[in-house]
């Protein structure tokens, strides 16, 4: 029985079952109900959750500052005329959130990156990794800034990027050039640093065979780590543009 849909990736979003978005009675209400839902699978002690949402204030007031916040959360996610209806399960030492009543994104691409991992079939693998990049994928929690958001959000965006990668590699082996160079832009939009984007669409441009656009995108990489970061290419990065004759003018095709 899913009657909350709730979406982790991008801004935090909780939807009942009619589709509508809810508020919260405070920032630190909707953090807590986002930690409990991503980290599902097991209890959390109170001490720690007062802790973690009330640095700054003694242990005595977090505390009571966390029964206001799940009292908050219990008359939100009240559910009417169903029995055993605890989404909130609350003992006197710990909090967990019953997952039997939600949807979420995160959850979702587990469940689909687990079916590419044992699927033995390729096509049918490359549909379950097209479904995950094909979502609304915003980053982690994108509106706030914790510490255990940005741990998240580093894997979130690692495992976005992997997963075009992974598409690119897939549709060169395929022949299919436009997809993988599409797949490999969408990675440069995310993350216009990550240097194995960059090489990804010069691999699918070289492809094409456009090598002039495959050293352009060589030469804006460079172009953005020298002015925006002050750092010269990786020797990964040199070692491809050489391989290719993008360094030089001299253009190789493969």
């Amino acid at each position: 029985m899913n009657l909350w849909t709730v979406q982790l990736l991008g801004q935090f979003q909780l939807k009942d079952s009619a589709g509508v978005t809810q508020t919260f009675r405070t920032q630190k209400t909707a953090k807590l109900l986002a930690f409990l839902v991503f980290s599902h699978q097991k209890s959390h002690s109170r001490d720690l959750l007062a802790d973690m949402l009330w640095p700054e204030s003694a242990p005595d007031k977090g505390r009571n500052s966390l029964r206001v916040a799940l009292y908050s959360l219990r008359q939100q996610l009240s559910i009417e005329n169903v029995e055993n209806n605890e989404v909130l399960i609350c003992s006197s030492d710990t909090v967990q959130i019953n997952s039997t009543y939600f949807t979420v994104d995160t959850w979702q691409i587990d469940d689909l990156l687990t079916h590419a991992k044992h699927c033995t079939n390729a096509r049918q693998r490359l549909n379950y990794l097209e479904q995950i990049v094909q979502r609304n994928y915003g980053l982690f929690l994108q509106q706030y800034d914790d510490n255990w958001v940005m741990a998240e959000r580093y894997y979130w965006q690692t495992l976005y990027l992997d997963t075009l990668h992974q598409l690119v590699n897939a549709f060169l082996e395929l022949q299919q050039f436009t997809v993988a160079a599409a797949y490999a832009q969408m990675a440069v939009k995310a993350d216009p640093y990550a240097e194995q984007a960059h090489v990804d669409v010069m691999r699918a441009q070289v492809a094409m065979g456009r090598p002039v656009a495959a050293r352009q995108q060589y030469l804006e990489l460079k172009r953005l780590f020298r002015q925006e970061l002050n750092l010269p290419l990786s020797d990964f990065v040199c070692d491809i543009a050489k391989q290719f004759g993008l360094c030089n003018g001299s253009l190789t095709f493969l």
